[in-house]
């Protein structure tokens, strides 16, 4: 990955920022490139949204592994907003489509915890 592109990699994090990004670009472009730019904006726009909660900060590989997985599993590409919430233990909360699901550890846990209580 060239440097710039590393950079930017690293800093945009969000949907909301990587549109922010491709409008300032177009701001400075005019004609064709301009009408790409607002062009791969709308795609942007229009791609579903899955926020993943995992404990760590995931490399380049973790990430293209669950994109690779998730356009195959739902046969279209996919905007994910990563949270880093140690609180998770091990697994990931997702939400999709208003969806939410916890497949953390933690909450088998909690469950375990709280069957005890409730039977002791």
């Amino acid at each position: 990955m060239s440097g710039n592109l590393k950079h930017l990699s690293e800093t945009i994090r969000t949907r909301e920022e990587l549109v922010f990004f491709l409008e300032k670009i177009a701001e400075k472009k005019s004609g064709p490139e301009k009408e790409e730019v607002s062009r791969l904006e709308k795609e942007l726009r229009a791609l579903p949204e899955i926020k993943l909660d995992i404990a760590f900060s995931p490399k380049d590989n973790f990430l293209n592994t669950i994109s690779q997985w998730l356009q195959r599993e739902l046969g279209q590409r996919t905007i994910l907003d990563i949270t880093v919430n140690p609180k998770v233990v091990a697994g990931a909360i997702i939400e999709y489509q208003g969806i939410w699901r916890d497949f953390s550890l933690a909450k088998k846990i909690d469950q375990l915890f709280s069957e005890k209580l409730t039977h002791s």
